[in-house]
């Protein structure tokens, strides 16, 4: 990863000093000035006044050696590289050490996000429009987008199987006097159409959707996805155009769009890889791995045809003469092709001699010709799997230190109401007198009826919210959520004068955990859970 050196003080001649560095027994001699060029690390912070490099020029790490090297590479040519030698886990753990970030886990910033998000067509400014594109387009955006993600998978799946039984025999020809589960055949039909009319309105109404609030109009449908989904729903609608009992040509333009609606198969796997991250894997390893696909097809076709010819002349000696069912070299090379890759339908054999040993040649062939290219597509599939496994382990640190950050703007409002009340001279464990108290309780009892701005008897999250904007701490409506939470015992989503009272006695006794513990407990507890290849997953 490259990074961007810090400006380093010319006026300061003590960086050009030479310092020692004893990690596990191997001495390093390297400038001061080398080691401050990466600020926030362990040797920047051993370089500054004060730290054991920049005071005495000397320090001790018990550290692997080896490892050591690649991390003052890192400081000396502003390149991080994993040592050969050490696997993901390990390497993670060193960096950890060096207080180093590991740009194979760093979690994506709010900006970063948001950055991709409108360069796939969300809009700039807050509004309705980018919360009606956040809950269509982010399935992890909030509950809502995640319900209509799962109803649109839904839709898909009902809307693919009724395509495929309405295929049924009995149902297409509308069998009389059979019925299933008390339908007859004409019912199921009907049934599968009105399935399909409402599968097909609901996405039409989804695609609208997206185009409308997408501020990238002009090259929404460039998009692969959103083509597939306009070619899905389109066969319905120009079924409309076309007269039913029209013939000839139009006729079969019209049995072409039918088949058409098998995209809806395809449409069920793109849709499902907003969410899912095992089909977005199985679509860029086949993207990834093209150069080794076209090695395979050419290799296939090119034995394919080989083998079928040879296979045609072995089984018709006498070309005047149709003797064997292979007829042609076409059929042979459908015989060989199926051989090759080792289906063996069985369909057809050869008779002769030689052409059993051509059929012998191409099945051992096509062990060699299919086992090579698979392993590299496989190794490549492992790649992009691991790969995958990190990303989401990186998202869920990022969840988890969002509702860590949430809790810890939740806490600081707390924290500012409670110094109103308790006064800013209070610190946790003084000890309060019974004249104290009764001074706190009147004050909390003043408090509760300034929040309390209509009069009801108790506070809502509307007035904590206004409260708190004027107490110089605005929160967030996900902080506002946690500061009622600590307030509302009987979670009736209001506070009362009893629930206001109780937790100014929980504040008294420290009761209420403070920011220093949420962060703590941020950084102990979280931690990428890493997976190496040869070990299994442990978290840090």
């Amino acid at each position: 990863e490259e990074t961007n050196f810090l400006e380093q003080d010319t006026t300061d001649k003590s960086l050009e000093r030479y310092v020692e560095i004893n990690c596990g027994g191997i001495r390093t001699e390297i400038q001061l000035k080398v080691l401050v060029r990466h600020p926030d690390t362990l040797l920047w912070e051993l370089a500054q006044p004060g730290g054991e490099l920049y005071d005495r020029g000397y320090t001790f790490l018990d550290r692997d050696p080896m490892a050591f090297n690649y991390v003052l590479n890192f400081y000396r040519n502003d390149r991080l590289q994993m040592p050969g030698f050490m696997n993901e886990d390990t390497w993670h753990i060193e960096l950890e050490y060096y207080q180093i970030e590991n740009p194979e886990h760093r979690i994506p910033t709010e900006e970063e996000v948001d950055q991709e998000q409108q360069e796939m067509g969300k809009p700039p400014e807050p509004g309705k429009l980018q919360t009606l594109w956040l809950t269509l387009e982010d399935p992890a955006h909030n509950k809502w987008s995640k319900m209509f993600s799962i109803l649109s998978v839904s839709a898909i799946l009902i809307g693919s199987l009724a395509f495929i039984a309405e295929t049924h025999p009995d149902i297409r020809k509308e069998t009389p006097r059979l019925k299933a589960a008390g339908i007859s055949m004409k019912g199921w039909k009907s049934l599968f159409a009105m399935v399909e009319t409402c599968i097909v309105i609901f996405f039409s109404l989804e695609l609208f959707l997206r185009w409308l609030c997408n501020w990238r109009k002009r090259v929404f449908f460039l998009r692969f996805t959103n083509l597939i989904d306009l070619v899905a729903i389109l066969p319905f609608y120009l079924e409309f155009a076309l007269p039913s009992g029209s013939l000839g040509p139009g006729a079969l333009f019209l049995r072409t769009l039918r088949l058409l609606r098998v995209v809806r198969i395809i449409g069920l796997v793109l849709k499902l890889s907003k969410f899912s991250a095992g089909a977005r894997v199985l679509g860029a390893t086949l993207m990834s791995c093209q150069p080794e696909l076209g090695v395979l097809s050419c290799l296939l076709l090119i034995a394919a045809i080989l083998f079928g010819s040879f296979l045609f002349y072995c089984e018709n000696p006498r070309m005047d003469v149709e003797e064997s069912e292979f007829n042609s070299i076409a059929r042979s090379t459908y015989v060989s092709l199926i051989t090759i890759t080792t289906i063996g339908y069985g369909e057809y054999s050869p008779k002769t001699v030689c052409g059993e040993a051509v059929a012998v040649f191409a099945a051992m062939t096509g062990i060699f010709i299919i086992g090579m290219p698979i392993s590299i597509i496989g190794v490549k599939f492992h790649e992009l799997y691991s790969d995958m496994l990190r990303k989401l382990q990186v998202q869920e640190e990022r969840m988890r230190l969002q509702v860590a950050a949430e809790q810890m703007a939740a806490l600081r409002g707390i924290q500012v109401l409670g110094r109103l009340i308790l006064g800013p001279r209070y610190e946790k464990g003084d000890y309060i007198t019974p004249a104290m108290r009764r001074k706190i309780k009147r004050r909390a009892e003043e408090v509760f009826r300034e929040v309390d701005v209509d009069g009801s008897g108790s506070i809502d999250i509307t007035e904590l919210g206004r409260a708190m904007k004027g107490l110089g701490c605005p929160l967030s409506k996900e902080s506002l959520v946690g500061a009622m939470q600590m307030m509302d015992d009987d979670n009736s989503g209001s506070v009362d004068v009893n629930e206001f009272s109780a937790f100014v006695e929980r504040l008294l006794h420290g009761e209420i955990p403070d920011t220093m513990s949420v962060s703590h407990n941020a950084m102990v507890g979280g931690g990428v859970a890493m997976k190496s290849h040869a070990h299994m997953s442990k978290v840090y």
